[in-house]
């Protein structure tokens, strides 16, 4: 969103209305990283008017961060109030017994016969970040 919008700036004002109805009319905004809006008035105003375009025909915004709304220093009360309005949710690595039940579950959808000790072992061995 953010260098889409930029380079719509920096190109002419028809592209940024190319933007705006590019950004507005989707079913699905997926955003990612919406902490870096922050002190960046200009941008947080058009995704302020971007999230009620989208938001008043009933379409979604996905959005992801590091941190909650509230605790983003640098984005207007507006915005934290907007976002603040929807779901939610704290998204965490899974422990050792969340990756095996994933493991075992995931093998059966796909009728695979894996020994436990081999699911064990594959669980404890995997680290996401």
């Amino acid at each position: 969103f953010i260098n889409d919008f930029t380079e719509a700036l920096r190109k002419s004002q028809d592209a940024v209305e190319q933007f705006k109805r590019e950004y507005r009319s989707v079913d699905l905004l997926l955003v990612d990283d919406i902490q870096f809006l922050a002190d960046k008035a200009k941008i947080q105003e058009e995704f302020f008017n971007t999230f009620n375009a989208v938001t008043e025909v009933n379409h979604q915004i996905v959005m992801t961060s590091d941190k909650l709304p509230r605790d983003i220093k640098g984005i207007e009360d507006r915005l934290v109030s907007r976002f603040s309005m929807g779901y939610s949710a704290n998204i965490t690595k899974p422990d050792l017994p969340t990756k095996v039940a994933i493991l075992r579950n995931k093998a059966e959808q796909e009728g695979l016969q894996i020994p436990n000790d081999v699911i064990d072992e594959i669980a404890a061995s995997v680290d996401t970040k």
